[in-house]
C-alpha cells in the first residue's frame, strides 16, 4: 500500500496532460489549486474552456472533479494521484468512458 500523500504532492500550478476518445490522446492544460481537500481551476482542450470543480483525498490519493464547459456539457473525471501525476477515468453524463494522466508542469 502507498503512504499518504501530503500537500506538496498536490500543487496548485499549471497541469497538462491529457484524456483519451477512441485510442486517441488529446491534450489538455488545466491550472488547478488544492486547498484543504477542494481543487478549483480552469483549463483549455479542443472542446473549449472550461472550469474544474472538485475534491481530493491525501489518504486515499484520490481525486474527483468536474469539467463543464460553457456550452454546459459535463465530463467527470475521478482518478489518483501517483508517480508523475494524476491518472484515472473520465466519463460524460450518460456517454463514453475513457482514461486520462495529467502532471504538474
Amino acid at each position: 500500500m502507498q503512504a499518504p500523500a501530503c500537500e506538496a504532492d498536490f500543487p496548485s500550478s499549471p497541469w497538462t496532460g491529457f484524456f483519451q476518445v477512441s485510442g486517441r490522446r488529446i491534450p489538455e492544460d488545466l491550472e488547478l489549486t488544492f486547498d484543504g481537500g477542494v481543487i478549483q481551476g480552469a483549463g483549455w482542450d479542443r472542446n473549449g474552456d472550461f472550469i474544474v470543480k472538485g475534491s481530493y483525498d491525501l489518504d486515499s490519493r484520490e481525486v474527483r472533479w468536474t469539467k463543464k464547459y460553457a456550452s454546459g456539457r459535463r465530463a467527470f473525471y475521478r482518478g489518483f494521484r501517483e508517480g508523475r501525476g494524476i491518472w484515472g477515468t473520465w466519463r460524460l453524463e450518460a456517454e463514453k468512458k475513457s482514461g486520462f494522466f495529467v502532471w504538474p508542469i
